[in-house]
């Protein structure tokens, strides 16, 4: 079974910029230095597949407003309607999902990695997350349309000519996910709950209230007393 743990991004700086040359790479973008160091702000995730001490996956992610006082003052300036579409108190963004190729479509760890970290910044208080990819390569656009993504717009990277488009994501409308239960059972940290596969079945029984319930802040108060 996969285990999730919660990465130092200090010890694990290297794999990190393995991950993010790997991924930028992937998207047709030269990395630059600032563009694959560990961030402060940032929350780590990785994955470990059974009887193996190095991580197959690698999720990276961060509430927005932990790294720009406004979108007026970050890279998403441009994107029309975002701010009306999500507040930046209630975003995060995540900068990295990523799994080894050698691990890809056998185990669920992308799945796994992007529910867990959904999950982990509708605790600390999002409502959407916002990815970037390359949608002219169909295998990645069909991926963040088959879970729920949307465009909203294209970002730049710093100097390159390279643009990537940006879907947005519902974190409610994801967190019922029909494997949702056995990605919370996978986290082995203790900050957001893992470990105990009880705690995921009635975490995934709060997500999956009706939307009249899920609209206010009581899911937060009901998962964060689980």
């Amino acid at each position: 079974m996969l285990e999730l743990r919660r990465l130092d991004s200090r010890s694990h700086a290297d794999y990190i910029r393995q991950v993010r040359t790997r991924t930028l790479e992937a998207l047709q973008v030269t990395p630059a230095p600032a563009m694959i160091e560990p961030l402060p702000h940032a929350f780590y995730v990785a994955a470990y597949a059974p009887q193996h001490e190095e991580p197959i996956g690698l999720g990276e992610a961060y509430l927005y407003r932990k790294a720009f006082a406004s979108y007026a003052d970050s890279p998403m300036a441009g994107v029309p309607g975002l701010a009306e579409a999500c507040p930046i108190e209630h975003l995060c963004y995540m900068r990295t999902i990523y799994v080894d190729p050698a691990y890809r479509g056998v185990r669920p760890a992308y799945l796994y990695l992007y529910l867990v970290m959904s999950h982990l910044f509708r605790v600390l208080g999002a409502d959407y997350a916002l990815m970037a990819t390359m949608a002219e390569i169909p295998a990645l656009a069909g991926l963040y349309a088959k879970t729920g993504g949307k465009q909203v717009g294209k970002l730049s990277f710093p100097n390159t000519d390279a643009t990537a488009t940006l879907y947005l994501f519902n974190l409610k409308e994801l967190l019922v996910h029909p494997r949702l239960v056995r990605a919370l059972a996978s986290i082995h940290f203790e900050d957001v709950g893992g470990k105990d596969p009880h705690r995921a079945e009635r975490l995934a029984r709060v997500y999956r209230q009706p939307r009249a319930v899920q609209a206010e802040a009581t899911v937060r108060a009901a998962v964060a007393s689980i």
